[in-house]
């Protein structure tokens, strides 16, 4: 993490990157848990978080949208899993921006157009 981020407090990184509580008031009980996706299971994350170790993981993309936030709130990983909406371009600057260093950065982002080949291209 950045200068002055108390690691283990998540809520450090939710207050620099959010107004509030993106899961305040979400209807869980509307939401069938849903843990399938692609690649989702794949040994490569397990290997990689066994030898990084990290204290943040970005994912930028979400596939199922607010299902996501529901599979969150399911697992009680709320406290550890933070929804952050944005497009690949812009999801890439705000870490710099806060002094948030990740650890772990997984892109599942766009697919087609402009903003898939900024994404392969780096």
């Amino acid at each position: 993490m950045g200068v002055g981020s108390p690691s283990d407090e998540p809520a450090w990184l939710r207050s620099r990157l959010l107004p509030g509580d993106p899961y305040a008031g979400f209807p869980v009980h509307e939401w069938a848990p849903d843990l399938q996706g692609w690649g989702a299971r794949h040994p490569l994350f397990g290997e990689l978080i066994g030898v990084l170790k990290p204290s943040i993981i970005v994912e930028v993309g979400a596939w199922k949208g607010a299902s996501a936030i529901g599979n969150v709130l399911h697992t009680g990983m709320d406290d550890m899993i933070l929804p952050l909406p944005q497009t690949s371009d812009n999801a890439a600057q705000i870490p710099g921006q806060l002094d948030v260093r990740p650890n772990l950065v997984y892109l599942d982002g766009a697919y087609i157009g402009p903003a898939a080949e900024g994404d392969q291209a780096g």
